[in-house]
């Protein structure tokens, strides 16, 4: 497990390379960080990912710029649907399924900002076989978008105000368009409730919204939707029965 440095269209992607423990061959995963950019809490998801056998890595779709510049440009590409953001997730797509020991059947995990991109690239369903979207916002046009999508597995907390009924809205768009889904939303949750971030990491703003509005870490839904995923994944990853 290590830093590594992708080759993408617009240039060098700092990226982090999570290797699972066991011998190969490994399907692989790619990990979108939040709004915070590649974070302990990233690093932590493709740990994970790599203790439960996939080869994950974690591109660092902020290295290009300052976090504000970077987080402008990122809702702009959301919106649009295209941009340097989702270029250079398809150059770290590339670069997983290239290592020794890779397999090309790959799965997307996504957290707040990441979990949106999630969901746009489920649709490319011969890129990616499984996506996790995880408090990711959800477009109006999702029932359309959503067509021929990967199988997606969502979690959502009830108490996020960014996304009100989220499970519920993505839930009957998934429903709408055919694709095989596991959405859940946690009563005691709000938004990132399964990042853990060092201590310092988080800006005063976030922590200032986390007593607020209950964002943050909540270990009993992480749990939760943490083996809701590994079980989603290893059916539509790895072919194992749940």
């Amino acid at each position: 497990m290590g830093d590594v440095v992708i080759d993408g269209v617009h240039g060098a992607i700092p990226a982090y390379l999570a290797t699972p423990s066991s011998p190969g061959p490994w399907s692989c995963v790619v990990v979108i960080h939040d709004a915070l950019g590649l974070s302990s809490a990233a690093r932590r998801h493709a740990d994970w990912m790599a203790e439960e056998g996939y080869l994950a890595i974690a591109p660092d779709l902020f290295a290009w710029d300052s976090r504000n510049t970077c987080l402008r440009s990122s809702v702009k590409a959301l919106r649009e649907r295209q941009g340097r953001q989702f270029d250079d997730i398809e150059a770290a797509r590339k670069f997983v399924i290239g290592q020794p020991g890779a397999v090309d059947r790959t799965g997307i995990i996504g957290f707040c900002m990441g979990g949106a991109y999630a969901l746009l690239l489920a649709p490319r369903a011969d890129d990616y076989h499984a996506a996790s979207v995880n408090y990711g916002r959800i477009p109006k046009d999702a029932d359309q978008i959503l067509q021929g999508a990967c199988p997606v597995v969502a979690s959502y907390g009830a108490n996020d105000i960014s996304i009100p009924q989220g499970a519920k809205r993505l839930s009957a768009a998934l429903e709408s368009a055919g694709v095989t889904h596991d959405v859940k939303e946690y009563p005691r949750a709000g938004h990132m409730f399964m990042d853990q971030f060092d201590r310092g990491e988080m800006p005063v703003i976030f922590s200032t919204l986390e007593k607020m509005f209950g964002m943050g870490y909540r270990e009993g839904p992480a749990i939760d939707a943490q083996r809701r995923i590994t079980a989603f994944f290893a059916e539509h990853l790895k072919g194992e029965a749940a």
